[in-house]
């Protein structure tokens, strides 16, 4: 099994803007776990806010493969849901992979 994390820093610091953002993000990569092979769960979830360093949300996904994952990464509704965060929500993400 491999755990994939990516933390997001997100464009807009407005609090409803990121609200709005956060649910939006939530919604299109959860909907992934659904159409992507491999993938045993997936989550996002928003920082607690406890900390202004923190970054304000995260998407935690377990597939069963390194192969699994790498499908992940080439599927074209993963690749649509990257471009879209890219266009304006997110500014910078940070990943670490590693097996269970």
């Amino acid at each position: 099994m491999i755990r994939h994390i990516v933390c997001f820093q997100l464009r807009n610091v407005d609090d409803a803007q990121r609200a709005d953002d956060i649910a939006s993000v939530t919604q299109r990569l959860e909907a992934l776990a659904t159409c992507v092979p491999g993938i045993a769960t997936l989550r996002v979830v928003p920082d607690l806010g406890i900390a202004p360093s923190h970054w304000p949300l995260a998407l935690v996904g377990d597939y069963e493969t390194l192969e699994a994952l790498e499908a992940y990464q080439d599927h074209p509704d993963h690749q649509s849901a990257v471009a879209w965060m890219n266009e304006g929500i997110v500014v910078d993400r940070v990943v670490v992979d590693f097996e269970l």
